[in-house]
């Protein structure tokens, strides 16, 4: 297990024990490549109970794998 997976399964623990700070720091500390859909919404729910909506942090991991699958479907695309 790499450092990216044992922080994921760190988070999703948190997250399942609802202690919010470990859970948003444990997923803040995954690349964000590695992130699912679900460890989105999990990360900014432990960040939205943490009173740090607008947590800037948050928002650039989620316009980064936007991004990334945004540019990945694209290159899908032209290929066709």
């Amino acid at each position: 297990m790499d450092e990216d997976e044992d922080a994921q399964v760190r988070a999703r623990r948190a997250y399942g024990a609802q202690d919010w700070s470990a859970a948003a720091d444990a997923f803040g500390a995954v690349a964000p490549h590695r992130l699912t859909a679900d460890d989105l919404a999990q990360y900014a729910d432990a960040v939205w109970w943490l009173g740090r909506i607008e947590d800037s942090e948050v928002t650039e991991v989620i316009d980064t794998v936007t991004n990334d699958v945004g540019q990945g479907c694209g290159r899908v695309g032209a290929a066709r």
